[in-house]
């Protein structure tokens, strides 16, 4: 009777929560996912349903089942209704009948225990063979009245539970005890219940359930040349059972999907809702499929071509059904981020593209054909939009919508301007005009120019690890990456030079030299604050991609009040080797002044306007300016006569776009995956022209028809988004370290 009292004294307060529940249901039967043992979040019927799943006792697991329903609650005006989670059951899972002989939940009949009566039914054609069925007896709110509606206190049977026997269970993935001491992929680290799981950063938490950073860890499980092949295969099921054990699955018109949520609530982009907890992800749907196909390969089990099977059907759910499958502005869409608007994110789409390509030749699905070829139609038209003209060259935009802050604009004028109006696609836009500007604050940093040499190196700028790869050649400084080390030279400025927070700007000119028909090494551009010895990164890009000289802007906050400031001149990686990274006429002040300007309020999607013109009537002439990255920065120039406008386009990369580089490296990637799993010449084109400012790919895109093209594998070598808030650069390859 022990395991009777502890059922029946957490029943005591479930049951607490029926007896103001009004329309109360169960679900059907025969629904293709039992709702009451699959922990996770279920769509059945138009319902929801929830299920959480714990060890009761040594021999006897228990899922609680909750449903979105309305209920009615007394109150002191009378009976009102709410919305939200309530309880539905219990559910006692698979265990042998002999050790509930003599238990009422398993035994036929009615039954009264500490006073209240119950009724349970078994082997019935309601429980089905090896199950049983109780009902307690219970006040609840019913309706007792209509026009208007009237509630009262009523006793009826409530359904409380359900006993199931053991019998054959459905098939779960092995987990093996240990894998003979095989170490963990570098880079990856373990929560407490031994699950793949990320550290905490930006706006995910320490721990949480990542199928992303699952996956991931499979993959680069499978290439580490530490483990022998017992060894990765042994790591993959471990990985591979948390990933299904985090998953859910949903009904829609009778056929089971499989899902993988995030746990935590997320901000895909300041302009859309918030994505509150759990939610799903076409990215980590699309990572999911290709990653059925790699395990089943691994493991040679037929229950990962069964998850395979349920996770395509999530891609058939539309967006308006709760799927991720978009076609809401005209086109059809795989939407990273479930927002509204959807975000169109760029990465998000093409891995869904090369899901689908893999699952549908693997599987000969021809659905999965259909979809890749319906998204086509539109593809050409929409990769136009999302390339972005910047200082290096062109790259591919996160996603098609803008949201971020815009760029302050205003005009210079010469003397005897005047402007009589201004248009942005043919709606009125005043510009700010001011008669002159500013001159920029003066340069802290020593030898800017890097003319002056001691022993080979620039005075006053220090190597950052070796002096043998950093030399100065015609004026610049230079530095070889060797592919072990991060080459670069730095420079101090002392506490005080700036106040505390002041916003500033970084000037310089760099130009990258990358190994024909090997893999590049980006250049980077750091600032770190230092305090009592200790640092913290203000500043992190790898914009500097340019094969030609170019000039880059870089702004950011002065450190914090007793902190010094170091600038960093460096590699982005350790490796790969070879890559000629150069820098000249680096220079540090205060930003310029914003002071009278406009900030033009540009359409929120880029698919619906992909230019902004700005057409200017009056006469004389100005220049128009952009105030970004602490400096103010030259668009076009006007001259105007009376009766006749002149227009100018403002740059895509001033209008609110989200630039990440990491990211377009990884565009290029799956451009080239594509184009060897479509065989589309659309696909091979982009990456011709946005490899240039993706050193990494520069050995894999062909630069003609003659090259071969170099083999990359889309079940194992896809990058995978990581979800970390997008625009702060935070998937850029780790910094060096302090010394």
């Amino acid at each position: 009777m022990v395991l009777l009292r502890r059922i029946l004294g957490w029943v005591a307060t479930g049951t607490a929560l029926t007896l103001m529940m009004v329309g109360f249901v169960a679900p059907p039967r025969a629904a293709a996912v039992d709702i009451y043992t699959t922990e996770g979040i279920h769509e059945v019927n138009g319902r929801t349903w929830r299920t959480q799943c714990s060890q009761y006792s040594s021999s006897v697991r228990r899922c609680r089942t909750d449903i979105i329903a309305t209920t009615v609650v007394a109150a002191p005006a009378g009976f009102v209704s709410q919305t939200g989670w309530v309880f539905n059951n219990l559910t006692y899972l698979p265990s042998p009948r002999g050790q509930w002989s003599g238990n009422p939940l398993a035994t036929h009949g009615t039954h009264t225990i500490d006073g209240r009566q119950w009724r349970t039914e078994c082997d019935t054609p309601a429980t089905g063979r090896n199950g049983c069925r109780s009902y307690i007896l219970a006040r609840v709110v019913a309706v007792v009245g209509t026009n208007p509606t009237r509630y009262a206190w009523t006793s009826q049977w409530t359904f409380n539970n359900i006993v199931q026997f053991s019998q054959q269970s459905v098939p779960v993935v092995p987990q093996p005890p240990n894998c003979n001491g095989a170490p963990h992929p570098a880079g990856f680290r373990m929560g407490p219940d031994g699950r793949p799981s990320p550290p905490g950063r930006g706006q995910i938490p320490g721990n949480s359930y990542h199928a992303q950073y699952i996956g991931n860890y499979i993959r680069t499980a499978m290439k580490d040349t530490r483990t022998t092949q017992s060894q990765k295969k042994c790591l993959a099921i471990k990985a591979g059972k948390h990933l299904i054990d985090g998953s859910t699955t949903r009904v829609v018109d009778g056929v089971t999907s499989r899902w993988f949520p995030y746990d935590f609530d997320f901000r895909a982009n300041p302009t859309v809702n918030t994505l509150r907890a759990p939610w799903y992800s076409g990215i980590t749907q699309a990572n999911a499929l290709t990653l059925s196909i790699l395990m089943a390969d691994i493991t040679g089990d037929p229950v990962w071509t069964r998850y395979g099977r349920e996770v395509f059907e999530s891609f058939m759910v539309r967006h308006e059904d709760g799927g991720f499958t978009s076609r809401e502005k005209g086109f059809l869409w795989f939407e990273l981020y479930r927002t509204s608007p959807g975000t169109s994110v760029l990465n998000g789409h093409f891995q869904a593209l090369i899901a689908l390509s893999a699952w549908g030749e693997t599987m000969n699905e021809p659905r999965a054909q259909a979809l890749v070829d319906e998204s086509l139609a539109e593809l050409d038209t929409l990769l136009a939009a999302s390339e972005v003209e910047v200082e290096a060259g062109v790259m591919g935009s996160y996603e098609l919508l803008r949201g971020y802050p815009a760029a302050p604009l205003r005009l210079v004028a010469s003397p005897g301007f005047r402007v009589d109006g201004t248009l942005l696609n043919g709606a009125p836009q005043p510009i700010a005009t001011v008669k002159s500007a500013s001159p920029p604050a003066p340069n802290v940093l020593l030898n800017s120019d890097m003319t002056a040499t001691n022993g080979g190196i620039p005075t006053h700028w220090r190597p950052r690890e070796s002096r043998s790869n950093v030399t100065v050649r015609d004026g610049a400084v230079r530095f070889v990456t060797d592919g072990s080390r991060w080459q670069g030279v730095s420079q101090s400025i002392p506490a005080g030079t700036f106040q505390p927070g002041e916003e500033l700007n970084l000037r310089a000119r760099a130009r990258l030299t990358v190994p024909e028909g090997a893999p590049g090494n980006s250049a980077k551009v750091m600032a770190r604050q230092w305090c009592s010895g200790k640092d913290t990164t203000l500043l992190t890009t790898t914009k500097t991609r340019s094969d030609s000289w170019t000039s880059y802007d870089f702004g950011f906050s002065a450190p914090r009040a007793g902190c010094s400031l170091e600038i960093i001149l460096t590699s982005a990686n350790e490796g790969p080797a070879g890559s000629i990274i150069e820098f000249d006429d680096v220079e540090l002040s205060r930003a310029d002044v914003v002071g009278p300007a406009t900030t033009p309020d540009y359409d929120l999607r880029v698919d619906e306007t992909p230019v902004n013109t700005l057409t200017f009537r009056g006469s004389g002439a100005a220049t128009l300016q952009a105030h970004a990255d602490g400096r103010w920065q030259d668009i076009g120039h006007i001259s105007l006569t009376a009766g006749t406008p002149a227009s100018l386009i403002v740059p895509e990369r001033h209008t609110g776009r989200n630039l990440h580089y990491g990211y377009h490296e990884g565009h290029v990637a799956e451009l080239m995956l594509l184009h060897k799993l479509t065989g589309d010449p659309l696909f091979l084109d982009y990456a011709r022209r946005w490899v240039p400012l993706a050193p990494l790919y520069n050995a894999t895109v062909p630069r003609s028809d003659a090259r071969m093209v170099a083999t990359l594998d889309p079940l194992s070598e896809v990058p995978s988004e990581m979800l970390v808030l997008p625009g702060s650069e935070a998937h850029e390859a780790k910094a060096p370290e302090s010394e």
